[in-house]
């Protein structure tokens, strides 16, 4: 019985979680003093600023996550308890700076600093009180929460100790397999031919990493180009999502001018063959180009059109509710309006294949012969040419 006394006795001495400290700070300095406590463990401290005050100081405690549990701004002398929720590092901060208050000449700061843990931490005198304890129980109180403080202090050592084990074996496991892989691939290069250890063809002479060009935002562009598109749409409405109505031209060049396409807009002829002024045009969705030319009939023929009949199926807002004009649509038919996304798309032609029976004069005709009798008649007629022209 004796020697387990002296063994808590002895643990209680070597074991003490009391820590105290005395720091200096200069103005406008911060010191942090760290300690790792362990998970629902009781901390308890007390802090005071030694005379002459001439600086003010601010204490803020940290938790592992870097969250503030207490803050105290211009502390003099005071105290402070928390419960901890993690195991970690907590961070005790003392930040100095001047004040109105303290004195001018201000160098340095001298604070006493004591905090405590654990059993350390719990005030047994009002537990004695509370459960009405003797003097010999509060202190057998004491050894028995210090000896639970030790048991699973041993139990947390343990685990760190399996899992540090486990991490161990699963790291030589890997650094083995490896090595068995290594040797695998080296054995099967040096079987290999070598095929005379011909160099590879390098294309790429130039610095190419500063010429390619990659596209890897390409999802998310046509995310955002789909969510403008709403937003547009939202916006104009209304009026129709896809802009303005554009006439029809034909391509450029002798190769590409017998397909068609949408234009820039229509020319002011257009327009007035159609009885749309210019100005008007643009107030109601019509694109109006003034650098086109028409060179073709057919086409002025069926951009007019297109311009009635856009004219027929337009439905005019007026811009004033109030005072509407005569050429706004009734309230019947702006009731009944909905926007659309596109309108008088520019379709090009269905092109049709023309089919007919071979007559039978084609048929007995022997046209290869006929194709190799043209070819001689042409040669004899270059070699007269270059006869005469060599007399």
């Amino acid at each position: 019985m004796k020697i387990c006394l002296l063994f808590l006795v002895l643990a209680t001495l070597f074991l003490s979680t009391t820590n105290s400290f005395q720091i200096d700070l200069k103005e406008r300095q911060e010191k942090c003093i760290s300690e790792e406590i362990e998970h629902d463990s009781l901390v308890t401290g007390s802090y005071s600023l030694v005379e002459p005050k001439q600086l003010a100081v601010d204490l803020i405690i940290y938790d592992p996550k870097h969250h503030t549990i207490f803050h105290k701004h211009t502390i003099e002398d005071g105290k402070f308890a928390f419960r901890t929720d993690i195991h970690g590092d907590y961070k005790f901060c003392f930040t100095s700076h001047r004040q109105q208050s303290f004195q001018a000449s201000a160098s340095t700061q001298r604070i006493e600093f004591e905090f405590k843990m654990g059993s350390e931490a719990r005030d047994y005198s009002d537990i004695a009180t509370k459960e009405h304890l003797n003097p010999l129980e509060t202190e057998i109180r004491k050894m028995q929460d210090l000896v639970l403080e030790i048991h699973e202090e041993i139990l947390y050592s343990k685990n760190r100790e399996e899992a540090m084990r486990n991490t161990n074996e699963s790291t030589n496991a890997r650094v083995l397999w490896f090595s068995i892989l290594s040797i695998i691939v080296l054995v099967g290069t040096g079987v290999m031919p070598n095929y005379k250890l011909t160099l590879p063809n390098v294309h790429f002479h130039k610095d190419w990493k500063t010429r390619v060009k990659t596209w890897f935002d390409q999802p998310a562009r046509k995310t955002r180009r789909k969510q403008n598109r709403i937003k547009k749409a939202i916006k104009v409405a209304p009026r129709p999502a896809s802009g303005s109505l554009r006439p029809i031209v034909h391509c450029q060049t002798q190769r590409y001018n017998m397909r068609i396409k949408s234009g820039r807009g229509f020319t002011h002829r257009e327009l007035k063959m159609a009885g749309i002024s210019r100005h008007q045009a643009m107030g109601i969705g019509i694109a109006v180009d003034k650098r086109r030319k028409n060179r073709s009939a057919q086409t002025l023929k069926e951009n007019v059109e297109r311009l009635r009949e856009y004219k027929e199926k337009l439905i005019l807002f007026p811009r004033r509710r109030k005072n509407p004009n005569k050429q706004d649509s009734k309230r019947e038919l702006q009731k009944q309006a909905k926007q659309v996304k596109t309108y008088m798309k520019v379709r090009y032609p269905e092109r049709t294949i023309e089919t007919r029976v071979i007559p039978q004069e084609l048929r007995e005709r022997d046209l290869a012969k006929e194709r190799r009798d043209k070819i001689q008649k042409t040669k004899e007629r270059l070699i007269k040419i270059r006869q005469g022209k060599k007399k």
